[in-house]
């Protein structure tokens, strides 16, 4: 991390501790204070904010824990960009892992700003990344779901415009993916897109059968019926890089609560 100087500041120096009770959320994120290298004291929104305005570049996510070493991924700020009735908003993983981390939802902010402003430059420069980079695997919305039904056409361009790069993303914006399949449109051949599931109760409107992701709840009263045949992810023993399977299999996939 940086300070607004620029001299670098290591990621223990740079969290007060009490960091650790707000990922947990023992303390409203609102109310939180970090502490900028002992200098000063910021808000969370306040440091959100910077790190939203810190430039006008998309970021993209290479290396995390999660994806690996091979996989990129673009991500956008979640519950702002997910569906209101949305079961999953209360509870959500992005609120307390490193998503959650200011700095790095900061960034979210960010590429949800900069489509609202860029247009069709936001896809121009998101495509051309995949011309230098080397990545041929690349997981959409790690954070987030997609803004908008124009924020969809932008990434089929990248899809086709990448044909040797493989695309995953899971949505629950059904509606966005329906409404593009209804007008006689297909998915691009790599682009793997998967409806996220819900409890027992949740219902997924799903005329085209795509492929669902469902959630293997703690408590097992409230599982839907998962198909035997479905997938289960790594959860935790591995990641996306060692893995590859759900841009690959034509199964459902599951994925224990997390």
């Amino acid at each position: 991390y940086y300070n607004l100087d620029s001299t670098f500041v290591p990621t223990s120096n740079f969290f007060d501790l009490r960091a650790w009770d707000y990922i947990h959320f023992s303390e409203p994120y609102e109310q939180y204070v970090i502490y900028n290298n002992g200098a000063e004291k910021w808000t969370r929104e306040q440091k959100v904010d910077y790190y939203c305005n810190i430039n006008d570049e998309i970021t993209i996510a290479t290396g995390n824990r999660k994806l690996g070493s091979q996989v990129c991924g673009l991500s956008m700020p979640n519950v702002i960009t997910c569906r209101p009735d949305a079961p999953c908003r209360v509870g959500c993983y992005c609120n307390k892992g490193p998503q959650a981390f200011a700095n790095i939802y900061g960034t979210y902010c960010k590429n949800l700003r900069l489509y609202h402003e860029l247009g069709n430059e936001f896809f121009d420069k998101w495509s051309a990344y995949f011309k230098f980079s080397g990545y041929r695997y690349c997981r959409i919305f790690d954070s987030g779901d997609i803004p908008d039904y124009d924020f969809f056409l932008g990434i089929i361009k990248v899809c086709k415009d990448n044909p040797k790069v493989k695309f995953l993303m899971y949505t629950k914006k059904y509606n966005i993916v329906n409404s593009y399949l209804t007008n006689n449109n297909e998915l691009p051949k790599n682009l793997k897109v998967y409806f996220s599931a819900w409890d027992k109760d949740w219902i997924i409107d799903n005329p085209f059968n795509i492929q669902i992701a469902y959630i293997d709840f703690d408590d097992k009263t409230r599982n839907p019926e998962i198909p035997t045949d479905a997938f289960c992810c790594q959860d935790g023993t591995g990641c996306c890089s060692t893995c590859y399977k759900c841009w690959h299999t034509t199964k459902d996939v599951v994925f224990r609560q997390h």
